[in-house]
């Protein structure tokens, strides 16, 4: 697992108009970190404003600022990597850091990260043919797997 940064080429190559559920900011980068599942790599943003919610699918690394939210990882707005230039280690020529309380979460949670973003994954898969249930919509609606089927081999 490395923290790392999506590149101006990943968004040059999926703009904001088509791909709106992919993070981002201009004014700064969203941190993420790079995990392997099976034969593939993806990309995990750090988000500060989590919605405690039972829909969500995210892993708490610390308390939010506001009440009814949290800071962690969010596997829902994860990047499938298909490109080695799509991502960096550093932001403007600096390392990346995280807070060294959700680095140390993210250390002792490693496996479980993991697990979860594979469980993840495999749940998008299992139930892609019935995204348009009204249970399951808003799961399909709001993740970036919705552009990965080719990749994921969904269709």
């Amino acid at each position: 697992m490395d923290y790392i940064s999506l590149t101006k080429k990943f968004f040059d190559d999926h703009p904001c108009d088509k791909y709106p559920e992919f993070l981002q900011k201009t004014d700064r980068p969203y941190i993420m970190i790079r995990v392997k599942i099976g034969g593939s790599e993806f990309a995990i943003p750090f988000r500060t404003h989590i919605k405690d919610r039972k829909d969500t699918h995210a892993l708490k690394t610390k308390e939010g600022d506001l009440p009814g939210e949290f800071r962690g990882i969010d596997y829902s707005k994860s990047v499938l990597i298909t490109d080695s230039e799509y991502y960096s280690f550093d932001i403007n020529g600096k390392r990346i850091k995280v807070d060294s309380d959700e680095h140390v979460v993210i250390l002792k949670s490693k496996s479980l990260i993991e697990k979860e973003m594979k469980s993840y994954v495999q749940k998008y898969k299992k139930n892609y043919s019935k995204r348009h249930v009204q249970r399951n919509r808003f799961f399909y609606e709001v993740s970036t797997l919705q552009y990965y089927i080719g990749e994921l081999e969904l269709e």
